[in-house]
């Protein structure tokens, strides 16, 4: 059995390019978003940021700032799910 797409109305060849176009473009909008990561933190986030970190070596916070920026740092899985948890208990 064949089907065939009878209920499509004909459009004019300058309609068809015009939606081609426009699909394009979302297409590459879409791969321009994927290559750009970006995060955002709410003002909570933010001054428990700051309070955690008043203690902190700023040694210590510069060594792990280059080890992400270079992607070698690594998080186990397990710890992090333990404070997570501990955190959450905690409060």
């Amino acid at each position: 059995m064949r089907i065939d797409d009878v209920n499509r109305l004909p459009q004019s060849q300058a309609t068809e390019r015009a939606q081609q176009a426009g699909s394009q473009d979302a297409q590459k909008l879409d791969a321009q978003k994927r290559l750009h990561d970006h995060a955002e933190l709410s003002s909570l986030a933010l001054a428990n940021a700051t309070q955690s970190a008043d203690g902190a070596d700023p040694r210590r916070l510069e060594a792990l700032r280059l080890e992400v920026q270079s992607g070698r740092y690594q998080v186990s899985s397990a710890e992090l799910a333990a404070k997570i948890v501990d955190g959450h208990i905690k409060a």
